[in-house]
């Protein structure tokens, strides 16, 4: 399904909060224990993942949640 770029949002890690759902990382996927390109945030252990492969910036769908 496509969003609009306003539908989308670039956001802080420290914004990020579970439920969220993520469409890009500010690097490679590959670069992390992920196996899904885009992924819906579940646990907070989940974020703490993501900050500890070095994301600093992702862009989220602001109109899609779990």
């Amino acid at each position: 399904m496509y969003l609009p770029l306003a539908m989308k949002k670039r956001i802080g890690i420290d914004e990020l909060q579970p439920g969220m759902y993520v469409e890009q990382l500010d690097r490679s996927w590959l670069n992390t224990p992920f196996f899904r390109r885009k992924m819906t945030v579940a646990p907070a252990a989940q974020i703490a993942q993501i900050k500890a492969c070095g994301v600093r910036t992702l862009v989220v769908s602001m109109g899609r949640r779990s």
